[in-house]
């Protein structure tokens, strides 16, 4: 019986239907690689498409191509597919000649068969004479092609043409990729269009197309899609056709002349916070896929001041723009990099420069070797000022002289001490004013006042401190004016901050706006021992007043507490606010010594945070005699536990330091005697975290350890940050082992560690699996939307299976199906999901590049149906796709929609060219997309002997021969979609291995290239 599953271990990210025993996928050893031949007339443009011959996995690859200066213009055009949308790269282009590197983490280029690996669009001379034949090589040997584990293939390249003739040519779509929203227009720029020129863009729902004129064609968009590998087929009356795939444009808008070979390659993938990091200099590129201008800010990495370089730049609408490091506004150096903030999500990518002075050939010159860089989600940085003093009080006594200027310090908050900050000051209205409106961090402000005039009373206003840049958080200065009628007491700090150990003592200096006055300082805290006290020594102005904090008694903490000044006319409250650290403390909270009887002395360390405020330990225990004795040692002490003439049983003891500072500390000490070590258990058994990709904060989570009696453990590989594995730590039972998630795996991959928790002889190994997801920072998009089968971006059909390929299409784990309580398939992976029109459908199969989901029935009679993903709290963009009726397409052994269907012989046997069905026998042909079925299909329904036919009728044709159909309907024991169709194999067809074999369904037709063997 078929079922849906992996196809292998080494090719994990496909879904196909197999049997039981699955074929297996062959190691990357060879790849071909195919050049088309095009026609394209005098004046017009040619779209030469490097595809693989037959689908494979590529993560990288370098290519090399020349084209004949006498028939060609300069490259136009350059793009690299992945079905992921997440392939990217830098074409190194000098006039007719260029040279490719690209890549792609998902190893999803090369993987449909009908999506190119590369296209080059070049023009075509005006004066090529018509029936010009150029062959078309490509040079695939300089640069390592790799599958997704990094293997090498071996490549070769077959060559094509490019026939000069007719009159039908694109140039190329605007926009060619980003999401757009329904009813944007689309231009398609070329040559040869008539006013009967039809246009069809597979996967993609189009509501209108208008002539504009022999070279223009404008499409408006029936439902929101990205044009970014979607094939656009142009047809005039007389038969002519061009096919044309349209991408994100690579030659810059602007672009320094010098640099003008470089034409970055953009992925599908939109950022609005990333990003790029070079080990030297290089170039950020953004691309604005938006139909209006994006702000973007640029912050300069490598630099000591990380904001040193920060610009904000505006991108108009299509626009593809680099910026240089050592461009206006923005810093150089090693470890270089940029962060960038939009406003609106665009594309980006990063283009470095060889630090080894590496060169390329292209087209005779020597360029250097230029590579791309993938952007990764980055949060902005806090920009938010920290005023001193936060707030400002002026005292004012009518007829004195103006209060003086007060002076405010402006820094930085957090971890952006030492960089340069762009900050607006607005404000205050009279009688405050500020001496500045734009400054950069850090700097000092004069705040002045003007009471000239005013009336006893109290005055308010406020100075604003606005950073400018993304994640600002706006600072606001309090401003206070008191207007005395009489003469007021000032005093020299509005609060005071002290700490023990450290600063326990202050000055405050009193004066009064006048004439001496009188005064009288006190203290006051709160509740328990008295710690704050004030000594004057005198209490006339101008005087000042000692303030001290006295630790003693006082456990660590904060402690609040005030000075009161009261003069003649007035009275002033300084806050006081005293931190208690603890003077000295011990590293643990307890020892235990587990030992079996008859043990030697056993000796552990610990340590004081403060060895010298520690006059002296002490041993004593309430049990067992004097078995416990401790001695000072470096930076602690040295506890030893003495077994000798004890039996088995439990021990307790108690070592304790004692200080001239504070009050002595106790540590327990317990002896555990046993005769046979007793075992641990270890809970939970495995330990699984989701964090979103570019997450800031890794919750930790607990690995419990039991035991009948406390035993010594000792526990390694919990990964310290990303730098490796943390050194043996030491726990004793019961012990609570925090355990974190490691993220220094490959992108958007799951990361595995292993814990290991060891007491003797026993052991035990936890597994620790972190599971990344997209986030805000990166929310999932999907690359491609094809049937499962034919693995073709068609029309959908209701109970289709369908296979997304993008980021975030799935967990990035791979994960099989479930089943909800109702018993259909569930509509959620590991927290992945697939939305059709809001609505989750059911899915199948996940893991971090593909979904494969059914299709619910409930989009039947609906023109369009609207897809997102949604992982990790975050929802992609919406793709608008057309409905069909039906969608028939063969399952195949490859999983690649080609070559040997997934069909059984009549005797239940795996047909193939070694196991070929006789003529006349019965076979099993397993597909998908017949359509709305009788009765109704239920949307995720799990098929056990509830069967359904399809509505509209199914035939078959083998080697072009009608074959009659015995059964069509639901596979028994399969999900709901998946179509199983038993036919005849006509007496009159010749044996072969690769007969071609097609299914209709209402009178659509599957995909060709499936094969059956018959002998």
């Amino acid at each position: 019986m078929w079922k849906l599953q992996r196809r292998s271990a080494s090719d994990c990210r496909r879904v196909c239907v197999a049997l039981v025993l699955v074929a297996g996928s062959a190691s990357a050893a060879s790849l071909a690689l195919q050049v088309s031949n095009e026609t394209a007339p005098p004046g017009g443009y040619a779209q030469i498409k490097i595809s693989a011959s037959a689908p494979a996995l590529i993560a990288s690859g370098r290519i090399v191509v020349n084209f004949d200066p006498a028939v060609f213009g300069p490259i136009a055009n350059v793009a690299v597919f992945s079905a992921t949308g997440d392939a990217d790269g830098v074409a190194e282009v000098v006039g007719q000649s260029m040279s490719v590197t690209f890549a792609a983490a998902s190893a999803g280029i090369g993987q449909l068969p009908e999506l190119p690996v590369l296209t080059v669009t070049v023009p075509v001379l005006g004066s090529a004479a018509t029936g010009t034949v150029r062959a078309i090589s490509v040079d695939a040997s300089q640069g390592p092609w790799t599958d997704e584990n990094g293997n090498a293939y071996t490549v070769t390249a077959t060559p094509g043409s490019v026939t000069i003739g007719g009159s039908l040519s694109v140039q190329n779509l605007s926009p060619g990729g980003g999401l757009q929203a329904a009813g944007t227009l689309v231009r398609i720029l070329g040559t040869g269009f008539t006013t009967a020129t039809t246009v069809s863009i597979a996967g993609v729902s189009l509501s209108s197309a208008r002539f504009v004129g022999p070279n223009e064609i404008d499409l408006t968009l029936g439902g929101a899609a990205d044009l970014a590998g979607k094939e656009v087929v142009l047809t005039n009356p007389n038969g002519s056709q061009i096919e044309f795939f349209s991408s994100i444009p690579s030659v810059p808008t602007q672009t320094p002349a010098a640099d003008a070979i470089y034409q970055p390659l953009l992925s599908m993938q939109t950022w609005t916070s990333a990003t790029v990091g070079f080990s030297q200099n290089g170039a950020i590129v953004l691309q604005n896929p938006n139909p209006v201008p994006v702000n973007v800010t640029l912050q300069s990495l490598g630099q000591a001041a990380p904001l040193a370089g920060e610009v904000t730049v505006t991108i108009p609408p299509g626009a593809l723009q680099p910026f240089y490091s050592g461009a206006p506004g923005l810093g150089s150096g090693p470890n270089f990099g940029f962060n960038a903030f939009s406003t609106l999500p665009i594309h980006i990518v990063g283009l470095a420069f060889p630090t080894n002075g590496a060169m390329v050939q292209v087209g005779g010159e020597s360029v250097a070797a230029v590579t791309p860089v993938g952007a990764s989600p980055t949060a902005a940085p806090l920009q938010q000022v920290v005023a001193t003093p936060a707030a400002v009080l002026f005292n004012w006594q009518v007829g004195a002289a103006a209060p003086a200027p007060a002076s405010v310090s402006l820094n930085f908050a957090g971890a952006l001490a030492g960089s340069q900050l762009q900050v607006a000051v607005t404000g205050p209205s009279a009688p405050f004013s500020v001496n500045a409106t734009q400054l950069t961090l850090p700097a000092t402000i004069s705040i002045t006042v003007n009471p000239a005039g005013l009336s006893p009373g109290t005055y308010s206003g406020v100075v604003t401190l606005t950073p400018q840049g993304p994640n600002a958080v706006v600072t606001t200065i309090p401003l206070s004016l008191i207007v005395n009628a009489s003469a007021f007491v000032n005093v020299s700090s509005a609060s005071l901050t002290l700490a023990a150990p450290g600063n326990t003592q202050a000055a405050l200096s009193i004066t009064s706006s006048g004439d001496p006055l009188a005064f009288l300082a006190t203290a006051t805290n709160g509740t328990g021992p008295t710690w704050l006290s004030a000594a004057s020594s005198n209490g006339i102005t101008p005087a000042q007043v000692t303030v001290t904090a006295n630790a003693s008694g006082l456990a660590p903490g904060v402690y609040n507490g005030q000075i009161t000044i009261r003069g003649s006319n007035d009275t002033v409250v300084v806050p006081v606010q005293f931190t208690v650290g603890a003077l000295f403390s011990v590293s643990q909270p307890s020892v235990t010594f587990s030992v079996q009887a008859g043990s030697p002395p056993s000796t552990q360390s610990v340590t004081v945070n403060n060895p010298s405020a520690v006059s002296g330990f002490s041993a004593s225990t309430s049990s067992g005699g004097g078995w416990l004795s401790v001695a000072s040692g470096s930076g602690g002490a040295l506890i030893t536990a003495n077994p000798a003439g004890l039996g088995v049983g439990t021990y307790n003891g108690t070592v304790t330091a004692t200080s001239t500072v504070q009050g002595p500390v106790s540590l327990p000490v317990t002896l555990v005697i046993w005769n046979q070590r007793p075992a641990f258990t270890v809970t939970p058994s495995s330990i699984t975290f989701t964090i979103a990709d570019g997450a800031q904060l890794f919750p930790n989570q607990m690995l419990q350890v039991t035991s009948s009696v406390p035993v010594n453990l000792a526990v390694s590989g919990i990964p310290s940050g990303s730098q490796g594995l943390i050194n043996t730590l030491l726990a004793t039972t019961p012990a609570s082992i925090p355990v974190v998630p490691y993220l220094a795996c490959g992108v958007n991959q799951e990361c595995k560690y292993n814990v290991t928790i060891t007491s003797g002889s026993q052991t035990v190994v936890v597994p620790v699996t972190t599971i990344p997801t997209t986030s805000a920072a990166e929310p999932p998009f999907p690359g491609s939307i094809v049937n499962a089968a034919s693995e073709l971006p068609l029309a959908i059909a209701p109970g289709e299976i369908l296979t997304i390929y993008g980021l975030g299409a799935g967990p990035s784990n791979a994960t099989g199906f479930t089943a909800n309580t109702a018993g259909n398939v569930a509509t959620n992976l590991s927290g992945a999901q697939v939305l059709f029109n809001g609505q989750p459908a059911p899915m199948i199969y996940g893991s971090a590049y593909q979904a494969n989901v059914i299709v619910p029935y409930e989009v039947a009679n609906q023109a369009t149906a609207t897809i997102e993903l949604q992982y990790g709290g975050a929802t992609s963009g919406g793709w608008t796709v057309p409905v069909g009726a039906t969608a028939p397409a063969i399952f195949t052994i490859s999983a690649t929609g080609l070559g040997q269907g997934a069909v059984l012989n009549q005797d239940n046997s795996v047909n193939s060219a070694s196991n070929p069905a006789q003529r006349g026998s019965v076979i099993q042909i397993y597909a998908t997309g017949e359509g709305q079925t009788s009765p109704p299909g239920i949307t995720g329904e799990v098929i056990v002997t509830d069967l359904k036919k399809p509505l509209l009728p199914v035939t078959v044709s083998i080697d072009g021969q009608n074959a009659a159909v015995q059964y069509s309907g639901s596979a028994p024991d399969s999900v709901a979609g998946l179509l199983q169709v038993n036919a005849v194999v006509p007496q009159s067809i010749p044996p072969g291995s690769a007969i071609p074999i097609v299914v209709s369904v209402g009178g659509v037709q599957s995909q060709s290239g499936v094969t059956i063997a018959v002998q």
